[in-house]
C-alpha cells in the first residue's frame, strides 16, 4: 500500500510497539490504517487524532489516536452519544516502547438509526467535530 521503502520503514517503527492483542483482533488492512495515523501523531506534531471506518460485522469503528493519557470514557462517551452515536464497544491499545504513550481507543457505533454510518456522507465531518471538541474549539467537552 505504501511501497516497498516506505512500508519497510513503518513496519519497522510500529510493528514491535503494537500489543499482541492488537495484532490478534485487527485485520491488516485496518492495521496499515491505524499505523498511518500513528505516523501522523509521530511527523506531524498532532496530539490528537480521529479515524473512522466501516467493518465487516456492521459498525463504524472511531479511531481516536492520541499522545498522552487516553480519554477518559466520561468524557468520550457524551461526545459520541451527542452526535447521535450509539457505542457498542471500546477497544483500547496502548502502543509499547517509543518516547511517550500513544493510545487507540476505537469504538464501535451505529448510527442513528442503528446501521453504520455513510462515511462518504457525514464521515469526514464526524471526525472534524469530534476533533475540534478535544481542541478546545467546540463546546461538549
Amino acid at each position: 500500500r505504501h511501497g516497498d521503502e516506505r512500508g519497510r520503514m513503518l513496519a519497522k517503527r510500529w510493528t514491535g510497539r503494537l500489543p499482541e492483542s492488537y495484532k490478534a483482533a485487527v485485520d491488516p488492512a485496518a492495521a496499515a490504517d491505524d499505523v498511518i495515523r500513528f505516523e501522523r501523531l509521530f511527523t506531524g506534531g498532532e496530539a490528537f487524532h480521529v479515524g473512522l471506518r466501516n467493518e465487516p460485522e456492521g459498525l463504524t469503528r472511531i479511531g481516536m489516536y492520541r499522545v498522552g493519557d487516553k480519554v477518559e470514557l466520561s468524557q468520550a462517551m457524551p461526545t459520541l452519544e451527542h452526535l447521535g452515536l450509539r457505542v457498542v464497544e471500546e477497544r483500547p491499545t496502548r502502543l509499547m516502547g517509543g518516547d511517550g504513550a500513544l493510545w487507540l481507543q476505537d469504538f464501535g457505533v451505529l448510527g442513528p438509526t442503528d446501521q453504520p454510518l455513510d462515511l462518504e456522507e457525514c464521515g469526514e465531518r464526524v471526525a472534524q467535530c469530534i476533533a475540534a471538541i478535544w481542541r478546545g474549539e467546540a463546546g461538549g467537552r
